[in-house]
């Protein structure tokens, strides 16, 4: 996972003079509230790591968490939709969608980009 964010947000906490839980809490909810569901999850999980009984970043990693993975699944679903369908376009940004929102390792992300692949070798006909 990337921890880029995670880092970004410690720094200019940092540099604020802001507690690195609240920053992190605050980006998180941000993140969140924008669609980054990865992103706030990770936020929310540095922010649970640094302070293990803050019930607030709890409920919020499980609700990111509970999007994330609800993202995917309705990502992985409208792209084999639009796979039968034959609107491959629509199928490949489907799919580079499940493949951004999961990681390497994980079976979705492998799927995503044999949809990919799948769907460009139809096109190329």
């Amino acid at each position: 996972p990337n921890r880029a964010a995670v880092k970004e947000v410690l720094d200019h906490a940092q540099q604020a003079g802001v507690k690195p839980v609240d920053a992190l809490f605050d980006e998180g909810n941000i993140a969140l509230e924008s669609g980054r569901m990865r992103e706030a999850a990770q936020l929310f999980a540095a922010a649970l790591a640094r302070d293990p009984k803050n019930e607030a970043a709890l409920r919020r990693l499980d609700e990111a968490k509970t999007r994330w993975v609800r993202a995917i699944a309705d990502h992985v679903a409208e792209a084999e939709r639009a796979f039968n369908e034959l609107r491959l376009n629509d199928a490949v940004l489907e799919w580079g969608q499940v493949a951004q929102l999961t990681d390497d390792n994980d079976p979705r992300h492998k799927a995503a980009l044999a949809g990919i692949e799948r769907a460009q070798k139809m096109m190329a006909r």
